[in-house]
């Protein structure tokens, strides 16, 4: 199962893949639940960015995800 936290109101899902190389890439879903409803973005980091393990993918999902939000006003 994916790794899933709550963070600033939303839910970030890491949802790595692995490349065509055997490597692995970060990517989080944001989740935001508003009035019954369900909203869902996926993002991907950087095509460049890539990880040995899935762990480390998740972890950098997970992180992207946070900095992303941290972004926003």
């Amino acid at each position: 199962m994916a790794r899933r936290i709550p963070y600033k109101g939303y839910i970030l899902a890491a949802a790595p893949y692995r490349t065509a190389g055997g490597r692995w890439h970060a990517k989080v879903i944001i989740e935001r639940h508003d009035r019954g409803s369900v909203h869902f973005q996926p993002v991907s980091d950087a095509p460049e960015k890539t990880y040995a393990t899935r762990q480390e993918a998740e972890q950098a999902s997970i992180s992207f995800g946070q900095a992303l939000l941290d972004s926003r006003k």
